[in-house]
């Protein structure tokens, strides 16, 4: 017969010894325990007094706060986003009725459907420039007289619905603007190889392709003016897939990474041609670092302003 097991100690008294263990030192058992097996000493870091002080001005002189432009001249930059024309395409399609009401269910149901259906004023340039010449690069925050001001991922993910840090890396293949790609077969019903030469540069395609044979056909009212009849996408066709890249490409290209030039970068198709896959990018970790880096670029032109590129519509 196995003899019954001992009893065990309460918590209580458990307890009481760990925390005599820790408080004096002592092991449980009442033995003192060897020096290097005793609590170290925790080293508290030095006084704020002790640090150097760290500039937070740039190197240079050459920020915008700096500089001797007045008023009026600094308000002449060009803000190159360009989601105000997102939303009035945008709103050209519900015009349209059940012409496009296919299309517009594709495009919601990538990651930017919450951008395009918001509805937003026009650009305010007073307000924009009042807020970005604040924006100090060495920080990456707005400095206001009594209070410094961040724009963290997480305010970004709540205005814009689009996670930061989550996702594989946003895809760009270069071979679409170098030619090694064919535009054409992006595009084989609305981007015929005539039009090649005079809409397709080094620096992607022309604005004024999507304009001409998207944006434009789709509206009634430049149908009447023009006394055409308005664009009509068969539904299920290779129009509809078409007409849907060309708007994502115009959203990524033109608003999310806004550049200085009047074309948008066919690299980008590499992260829209496969509808479903969109939303497996990094999309807002991407378009983050882009805008924080157009920033610091606008800042830092000194008497110099440059055109503001990036997707700036978010700070407004």
């Amino acid at each position: 017969m196995e003899p019954p097991n001992p009893p065990r100690p309460s918590k209580k008294k458990i307890f009481g010894k760990t925390l005599k263990y820790i408080f004096q030192g002592g092991s449980s058992s009442g033995e003192n325990r060897n020096e290097e097996n005793q609590i170290p000493t925790i080293d508290f870091p030095p006084n704020v007094d002790e640090y150097e002080e760290r500039a937070l001005a740039p190197l240079s002189t050459r920020h915008i706060s700096d500089s001797t432009m007045n008023l009026n001249d600094k308000l002449r930059f060009t803000v190159r986003c360009r989601m105000g024309m997102v939303h009035r395409w945008w709103h050209m399609m519900e015009e349209r009725g059940p012409t496009f009401s296919n299309i517009r269910e594709i495009i919601k149901s990538t990651p930017f459907g919450h951008l395009v259906t918001m509805s937003r004023g026009n650009c305010d340039k007073h307000l924009l420039f009042a807020l970005v010449e604040r924006w100090w690069p060495t920080t990456h925050t707005f400095h206001f007289p009594d209070v410094e001001i961040g724009f963290t991922p997480l305010d970004f993910t709540c205005l814009t619905g689009l996670s930061v840090g989550r996702g594989e890396v946003v895809p760009f293949d270069s071979r679409y603007d170098s030619g090694e790609f064919d535009v054409a077969e992006v595009f084989p019903t609305f981007f015929s190889d005539d039009r090649i030469a005079r809409l397709k540069t080094k620096s992607g395609i022309k604005l004024q392709f999507f304009k001409d044979y998207f944006m434009d056909p789709t509206s009634i009212e430049w149908s009447d003016e023009n006394g055409l009849e308005p664009l009509l996408i068969a539904p299920g066709g290779d129009e509809e897939i078409e007409y849907v890249y060309a708007f994502l490409l115009y959203l990524v290209g033109g608003s999310f990474f806004a550049s200085a030039h009047n074309s948008i970068h066919m690299g980008w198709m590499a992260g829209l041609t496969d509808i479903q896959a969109i939303g497996k990018f990094d999309w807002g970790g991407a378009i983050m670092a882009h805008l924080y880096r157009c920033l610091d670029d606008f800042v830092m032109c000194g008497n110099e302003l440059k055109q503001l590129t990036g997707f700036t519509w978010i700070l407004q």
